[in-house]
C-alpha cells in the first residue's frame, strides 16, 4: 500500500507587539502587526483605534519620530515589541459652531484639541452616506454625550 504524504506550510511570521499610547493619556492600545507593516498602514490602524484623524498624528518610538511612512517597522529596527507614543497638535482651530462648543467644554489645552480631533474623525467615519439632517443629529449627540460625562 502506497503511503501518501500531505505537505502544508505554516505561517511562521512573527508578529510585532506594539503598545501605543496617546501622549498625556494613561490608556494604552495593543496591536499585533507584521514587521513588514509600513508606517503609513500602522498610522491608519492606530487612527481607527484611537479615533484621531490619520493626518493629525505623529508616531514616536524609541525617542525617534517615525517620519518616513514608506518604511516598514523592520526597517526602523523593530522586530519584537515596541512602545509607540502618539503625538497630535497642541492646538487646532475650531471650525464651526460644534467645534467651538467642544473647545469651550474641554478648554484650549490637550483635552480640547483631542475632543475636536476625535469629533472630526467621527464625522469623517459616519458622514459617508449621511444627509445634512443626519449629520446635524450626530453632531448634537456627540456634544450631548461629552457634556454629560
Amino acid at each position: 500500500m502506497a503511503s501518501s504524504s500531505k505537505s502544508f506550510s505554516i505561517n511562521t511570521a512573527t508578529k510585532l507587539r506594539i503598545r501605543a499610547k496617546i501622549i498625556g493619556n494613561k490608556d494604552e492600545e495593543m496591536f499585533e502587526v507584521l514587521p513588514s507593516t509600513r508606517v503609513d498602514r500602522l498610522k491608519s490602524e492606530i487612527s481607527d483605534r484611537v479615533s484621531l484623524p490619520v493626518e493629525s498624528i505623529r508616531l514616536i518610538a524609541g525617542g525617534k519620530p517615525l517620519t518616513d511612512e514608506t518604511k516598514t517597522l523592520r526597517e526602523y529596527g523593530f522586530d519584537d515589541e515596541v512602545k509607540i507614543i502618539i503625538m497630535f497638535p497642541e492646538r487646532v482651530d475650531p471650525n464651526g459652531s460644534f467645534e467651538i462648543r467642544l473647545a469651550a467644554a474641554y478648554g484650549n489645552g490637550r483635552n480640547g484639541t483631542l475632543a475636536i480631533l476625535r469629533f472630526r474623525k467621527g464625522i469623517s467615519n459616519y458622514s459617508r452616506g449621511m444627509n445634512l439632517d443626519q449629520l446635524e443629529r450626530f453632531a448634537k449627540e456627540v456634544i450631548s454625550k461629552r457634556e454629560n460625562q
